[in-house]
């Protein structure tokens, strides 16, 4: 369970687990029941990244000239979106201080070299993924210091697996979610982190994260389950299927996990309150933002590749997405934060 769970004060929790669980976006009255924080607080900075894939490399010629990809512009990007949240966080703040900000990553974010085929991936010759990995760990933890630094809170990753991190062709799902880069990526940070304590690292033990934010129930997966009715490109069809995963994974999976209930005892929240988490994912490349209705996806900081190409999807530029989770006032902010190179690193500009 995540440390911002831990963290859920029993007066707060035993509020906000009512028989009626608050939905996705909650009410004003109960997040103000719910929560014990000063009037003052801006809330908490949440931060959703999914779909890097990095160690992939994305060619101009094979997307119309729409996009290009490679390590280093991977690790521009990652830059650039963390810099816009710091900006996007101190202007929206108003002088008022943050609680916390939670950094999300919902897989995919580094190649396990599996499932790409080898034409797109940006590795020099008999150089596996781990080296990979490590060289952008390292990046990300300088990255994730910085930006405790310059938000001056407490700073938490918190991490589910994608299925481009297989290190098995077909792997069945036990081994996917065990033996999987980006897994790999969460325990090394977890070892830098433990080394110079400026972050936290939280790692889902399974497929999925509960998180328990402000008397709002969050729940991370990566997304490659959710089997979707139409495109998999349309946001419609996928906002459909998702928000029928979303009840099946809140409203029968959750609430009847023993560990998850062991843990929520703990700190004395009754389980019953994930039957309204909001499911937060990744996988599509498609922004989908629907906390009213439980749903929220993140686009790929990847970008517009081949695939999409091939199969004629609407164009989508890299992006990652920023909301602040305020205690009595839900959701105060909420963009999708596009870096500044996701057009220009291309020949043609697209808007």
């Amino acid at each position: 369970m995540s440390n911002t769970t831990g963290r859920v004060k029993a007066t707060r929790a035993q509020k906000a687990a009512s028989p009626n669980p608050v939905r996705a976006s909650g009410t004003q009255k109960a997040r103000k029941a719910a929560s014990k924080k000063p009037v003052g607080t801006a809330g908490t900075l949440m931060v959703l990244i999914g779909d890097v894939h990095y160690g992939e490399r994305v060619n101009p010629s094979s997307v119309g000239e729409r996009n290009e990809y490679n390590r280093l512009i991977a690790r521009r990007r990652v830059s650039d979106v963390l810099s816009q949240v710091v900006r996007r966080a101190k202007t929206h703040a108003e002088g008022r201080k943050y609680d916390q900000c939670i950094v999300m990553l919902v897989g995919d974010i580094v190649e396990g070299g599996i499932v790409t085929p080898e034409s797109s991936l940006d590795w020099a010759p008999n150089t596996g993924w781990h080296a990979y990995m490590r060289e952008f760990g390292r990046f990300l933890d300088q990255e994730l210091r910085g930006l405790r630094i310059e938000l001056g809170i407490p700073v938490t990753v918190s991490g589910v697996v994608g299925n481009h991190g297989a290190l098995k062709y077909k792997p069945k799902r036990a081994e996917l979610l065990g033996n999987n880069s980006d897994r790999a990526l969460y325990e090394y940070l977890k070892d830098l982190a433990d080394m110079h304590q400026q972050y936290a690292v939280d790692v889902a033990e399974g497929e999925y994260l509960p998180l328990f934010v402000n008397g709002q129930p969050y729940v991370l997966v990566h997304g490659d389950t959710i089997p979707v009715r139409g495109s998999v490109f349309e946001k419609a069809s996928v906002l459909e299927s998702a928000e029928r995963f979303r009840s099946e994974l809140c409203g029968k999976t959750l609430v009847t996990d023993r560990a998850l209930k062991a843990r929520l005892e703990q700190v004395e929240v009754d389980i019953n309150v994930f039957r309204g988490a909001t499911m937060l994912f990744g996988h599509f490349h498609v922004p989908i933002d629907e906390f009213d209705r439980g749903v929220v996806c993140v686009g790929s900081l990847k970008g517009y590749d081949s695939f999409s190409q091939s199969a004629n999807a609407p164009y989508q530029p890299a992006s990652c997405k920023l909301w602040v989770d305020h205690p009595a006032d839900g959701v105060t902010l909420s963009a999708d934060l596009v870096p500044e190179d996701a057009y220009t690193t291309s020949r043609v500009r697209y808007k």
